[in-house]
Parts: C-alpha cells; sequence; structure tokens
C-alpha cells in the first residue's frame, strides 16, 4: 500500500490496521483502484417493486386500524406482508454492494390502496384488501420468475448465485404468500349474505391475530 496525504481519503492505516480518519494525517490507500461490477438492472427494479410492494401494505395496514374498521388481526397480516417486503429489498441491496455495485435507487410513488379501501368503508373491508395483496404478490411473483429466467441465461451470461438468492428467498415467500391470501380469500368469498359475511370475516380476523 501507499501513503497519501490527500484530505480525501477518509481511511488511515495504523499498524496494519483500517481506521476512519479524525485529522490531517496520511492514509492508505490501494496501488489498483477497485472496479464497479456491471449489475443486473433487475436487481434495482426488484428493491423498488418489493419497497412498493411494502409501501401498500404499509397503508393498508393503517386502514385496517381505523376505529371505524377495527381488524387488528387484518392489521397483523398487511405489517407483517410490509415487513418482509422490506426485509427482501434490503437484503437485496446489501447482496448487490456485496458484488460490487452502486445502488441505483428508482423512485418509489404513493400507492393508492388506502384511498381504494374507503370506498368499501361501509361494506365488505376484508375482502378487497385480500385481493390487492392477492395480486401485488402474484405480481410480484411473476416478476421475479423473469427474472430468474434472465439468470440462468446462455453458459456466458449465467448467474446461478444470482439465480439462488431469488428462489431461496423472494420466490419462495412469494409462492407461500400467493397460496395462504388465495386460501383467505375464497373463504370470505363463500359468505354471500351480509350477515354471513361479517361473521366470518370476523372469525378470519381473529385467525390472524394469532
Amino acid at each position: 500500500m501507499k501513503r497519501s496525504t490527500r484530505r480525501k481519503d477518509i481511511y488511515m492505516c495504523v499498524k496494519n490496521e483500517w481506521t476512519r480518519r479524525d485529522g490531517p494525517h496520511g492514509y492508505c490507500i490501494a496501488d489498483i483502484p477497485v472496479k464497479e461490477v456491471r449489475q443486473h438492472s433487475s436487481h434495482h427494479e426488484e428493491m423498488n417493486k418489493l419497497m412498493s410492494s411494502s409501501y401498500k401494505y404499509l397503508a393498508m395496514a393503517a386502514f385496517y386500524k381505523r376505529a371505524d374498521v377495527a381488524l387488528p388481526g387484518f392489521v397483523k397480516l398487511m405489517t407483517d406482508l410490509f415487513e418482509i417486503d422490506m426485509n427482501f429489498a434490503r437484503d437485496l441491496i446489501t447482496y448487490v454492494t456485496k458484488r460490487g455495485d452502486s445502488l441505483n435507487l428508482l423512485p418509489i410513488y404513493r400507492p393508492s390502496a388506502y384511498e381504494d379501501l374507503l370506498v368499501f368503508l361501509a361494506g365488505r373491508t376484508g375482502l378487497p384488501g385480500l385481493e390487492e395483496a392477492l395480486n401485488d404478490t402474484k405480481s410480484l411473483h411473476t416478476y421475479t420468475l423473469k427474472v430468474i429466467e434472465s439468470a440462468r441465461g446462455a453458459d456466458d451470461k449465467s448467474d446461478p448465485h444470482r439465480k439462488h438468492v431469488l428462489e431461496d428467498g423472494v420466490l419462495n415467500h412469494k409462492v407461500n404468500t400467493t397460496k395462504k391470501l388465495a386460501d383467505l380469500l375464497h373463504r370470505l368469498e363463500t359468505f354471500k349474505s351480509d350477515e354471513d359475511y361479517y361473521i366470518g370475516e370476523y372469525h378470519v380476523d381473529l385467525e390472524l391475530r394469532n
């Protein structure tokens, strides 16, 4: 390693250990610059979709927490989905930076989920929320499959590690979540009369609290 007194260097080498600078001393810099690894743009798009999805779940959780809705089981469901997708997004950020890429965060737009559910405020509130969550989960599942397919590619363009990361994490969760949401949705759809529906929604909400 060479020593430099350039003020833009942020680490110094003391007894062969890297420490952050706290004064105008000499700092160790590499003889050869570290090159960034060119990443697939799908990484950043996947992050964006996960963050947008988590934002939507957070909005729906806030709706179900309203005093005039009061479905704590649905609050817990949407909050869990929010946390899981946000954690997946964070894991992807860590994965991308470990591979040497620069982070490129895309805009996250305000979801309309809260206002969409307000339309059903005086009616069946659980059903439209499950439909929205299921459609969002299916959309992310489909996109993740496309990313995984592109990771297979030809021999010179295949990326088995990226494929494994997505299959073992996001894809596996989306498959299980799709089944769970579809089952809940089907149960609520079987209640035809309003009286039966509200009783059924209450029991489903009780189950979701645990």
